[in-house]
């Protein structure tokens, strides 16, 4: 399979002596590729222990440890919207937060979330008009913000 080859390439040790640009570039996919994945199969395994179990005494750790495993997957794309944002790419930020604070409204760090969605959604608006704001976003928040 594709995975096994891989795998096999990334830990024959002659490819990590001769240092290959393209290897490393290759290493660098494959690892960030593989703490995804955990991550994914992670929330996964946590949501249906929060929810098959929620009167165990170790329910408060698990909470705990899903919020920050969806927290490393959100921070993904908000680091992603941060670049967008220094690169002046207004509709690249929209795209990755709204979703973003949409499908995750208990984001830990979501104040910053919101203010480069804002800080965007000003700079589309000064471009088109309020064409940018026709659509409205609604995020989930159950509580008001902390």
């Amino acid at each position: 399979s594709r995975t096994r080859r891989l795998y096999m390439v990334v830990h024959e040790p002659q490819h990590l002596q001769r240092g290959c640009p393209r290897m490393m570039s290759l290493l660098a996919r494959y690892g960030h590729a593989i703490q995804i994945n955990r991550t994914h199969e992670e929330i996964r395994e946590l949501q249906a222990y929060v929810t098959r179990y929620p009167d165990k005494p170790l329910i408060g750790e698990a909470r705990a440890k899903l919020r920050e495993a969806k927290d490393r997957l959100a921070d993904w794309d908000a680091g992603v919207a941060q670049h967008y944002f220094r690169i002046k790419w207004y509709p690249g930020v929209i795209g990755r937060l709204a979703p973003l604070l949409n499908s995750d409204p208990e984001y830990t760090r979501r104040d910053a979330a919101y203010y480069f969605l804002g800080e965007s959604l000003l700079k589309t608006t000064g471009e088109r008009g309020d064409a940018a704001l026709t659509q409205p976003l609604h995020f989930g928040l159950t509580s008001a913000p902390r």
